[in-house]
């Protein structure tokens, strides 16, 4: 198994164990989205890569705030919004992203 699959399995192993404790954004940002992250290969700790609390500005809206910007060759380049598991309408597009999608 790769390292990847691996930390894949992982953390599918830990959304199933621990899911109920998984209702913030915080919760789901600490022990889903930065482990993935580093396991992609992502400096999560450099704030120049893995860049928390980015101001993705929408088209009309200013100071619009995402959970994480990404940036590759000084380029933002993924932008993630973080919710809790328990979070319903997964349907609509996130506040934050309306204006960017």
């Amino acid at each position: 198994m790769s390292s990847i699959e691996q930390a894949l399995a992982t953390l599918s192993a830990r959304v199933k164990e621990h899911a109920e404790t998984m209702a913030t954004e915080e919760a789901v940002k600490t022990s889903i989205i930065l482990p993935l992250l580093q396991a992609l290969g992502y400096e999560v700790f450099n704030p120049a890569e893995v860049i928390p609390e980015f101001t993705a500005d929408a088209v009309g809206k200013k100071g619009e705030k995402v959970d994480y910007a990404i940036s590759l060759n000084d380029q933002i380049a993924i932008l993630i919004e973080a919710k809790g598991i328990t979070t319903k309408g997964r349907s609509e597009k996130p506040r934050a992203l309306r204006g960017l999608v």
